[in-house]
């Protein structure tokens, strides 16, 4: 007998399922080839238009569901038929089988209840781009009782995983009737969010130890060649950040109530904060933007993450990276993207600083708040980041990050409106030879990775 994947009842996160595996019986066992696979074999997947992908479309949905229903495919062409859905799914014209209701449903028990991982994550990826396309299917993922599985899954250390199961829970948060809460007390899914976060964390150290050690090895041996080897990178692991960030942030929203736990993956987000190379030449390009995010309904305020926002030795190093993503996102990029971009940057800054000690406090006061200097010539035109924050404060073009620097001066300005008025703006600020300024250069980067969280696979 196939066994399907663990199930979800149990005590161990309080969920309970009514399904059971559909699969059944050794899938090797008496199966020949059928008409599909014959067909699937022998021609381009996904190269089908206009009626013939209609065809086509129809005869794989029939063909997986009555394979759920008990196993008729080989598992090659299983995999094959799932990939080719996953093509067609991508457009829906001409694709109206892959968005039933029978469809999804065959996708969900193909997902969660497969013993096979690689075809698991096939049909992941077909409902990913369904319930992108067609809203009204999320509702069936949650009707099916399936998110609190899903929640399970993510405790599965693969990055392939984590991407396809975290964006399905967060694509379930919208439009539908799903109880966040719940997930979250009986699910786990507050803690398995922190798990992923910890596990991106721990990557991005043994990825510095790995550099140090490689960089020593270099230098203690005699050169040989102009070629030094390098660690590879998973081209998954950003996009599987991406999507938890993303997850973590709408979870945090919609649970206020919740907060106190989801905080603690403060200091994990921190961490990857600092040691993650900030994307070329958009500074915002994945994972970053949707990290940055991850902060802002958090609690900054409890002892372990005031150690973690505020380290002994360099209590400046957060509010400095921060402070110079936000000068790297004004310069790249236009007027009109900076609600989007410079927003989560401008809020988390100003709740770094509600929370700051004095001296990281002056600190910040010098790098961000307009001096006189800043205004010497017309509003806004000085090339620093306190000019072009001058500029965007008046600015039409942004009005959420123009209310956002308003909110920020005025935080810096003791809440006093008048100190906010153009010719007392600086009364009061400290020396500018006093502090320091942030390098508007980009830090080090690494190669961009192509984000996939547009919606399609």
């Amino acid at each position: 007998m196939w066994k399907s994947r663990p199930s979800v009842t149990g005590s161990d996160d309080g969920f309970k399922t009514q399904h059971q595996s559909p699969y059944g019986g050794n899938p090797d066992h008496h199966l020949s080839s059928t008409p599909l696979s014959a067909s699937i074999m022998s021609r381009p997947l996904g190269g089908a238009t206009g009626a013939e992908k209609l065809k086509i479309v129809a005869e794989l949905v029939d063909n997986l569901y009555d394979d759920h229903k008990k196993v008729t495919m080989l598992p090659d062409v299983r995999d094959l038929a799932l990939e080719e859905l996953k093509i067609y799914s991508r457009d829906p014209e001409n694709a109206d089988p892959v968005f039933s209701k029978k469809s999804v449903d065959m996708l969900l028990r193909h997902s969660f209840y497969s013993p096979s991982t690689k075809t698991a994550r096939e049909a992941l990826r077909v409902l990913v781009n369904v319930m992108v396309l067609k809203p009204e299917t999320r509702q069936m993922f949650i009707d099916q009782d399936f998110a609190g599985r899903a929640c399970k899954e993510l405790k599965e250390e693969n990055f392939d995983d984590e991407f396809l199961n975290s964006r399905v829970l967060l694509l379930s948060t919208y439009e539908t009737s799903v109880n966040v809460e719940e997930l979250i007390d009986k699910c786990c899914l507050a803690e398995y969010i922190i798990k992923k976060l910890n596990h991106h964390a721990k990557d991005l150290s043994n990825k510095v130890i790995d550099k140090l050690s490689r960089h020593v090895k270099d230098l203690s041996s005699k050169p040989k060649s102009k070629s030094r080897s390098k660690s590879k990178d998973d081209p998954m692991q950003d996009m599987a950040l991406t999507e938890t960030s993303k997850l973590l942030y709408v979870v945090s929203h919609n649970c206020p109530d919740r907060i106190s736990i989801l905080s603690t993956a403060v200091p994990h987000l921190v961490y990857i904060l600092l040691k993650h190379p900030i994307p070329e030449p958009k500074p915002l390009d994945s994972p970053f933007k949707a990290l940055i995010s991850a902060f802002t309904n958090l609690n900054f305020g409890t002892e372990k993450n005031k150690v973690a926002l505020y380290p002994k030795g360099n209590i400046f190093k957060v509010a400095d990276r921060l402070i110079n993503i936000l000068e790297l996102v004004v310069r790249a990029y236009a007027d009109t993207e900076l609600d989007e971009f410079a927003s989560p940057s401008a809020k988390v800054i100003r709740k770094v600083y509600t929370n700051a000690p004095d001296p990281l406090k002056k600190h910040m006061r010098g790098l961000l708040l307009p001096t006189a200097e800043d205004r010497v010539d017309e509003l806004g035109t000085r090339d620093t980041l306190p000019g072009k924050l001058l500029k965007h404060m008046t600015s039409r073009t942004c009005p959420v990050f123009r209310v956002d620097i308003i909110d920020l001066f005025l935080e810096m300005s003791d809440r006093d409106a008048n100190k906010l008025n153009p010719s007392s703006l600086t009364d009061g600020q400290e020396d500018p030879k006093e502090t320091t300024t942030t390098e508007s250069q980009p830090l080090e980067t690494k190669d961009d990775v192509v984000d996939k969280g547009k919606g399609k696979e």
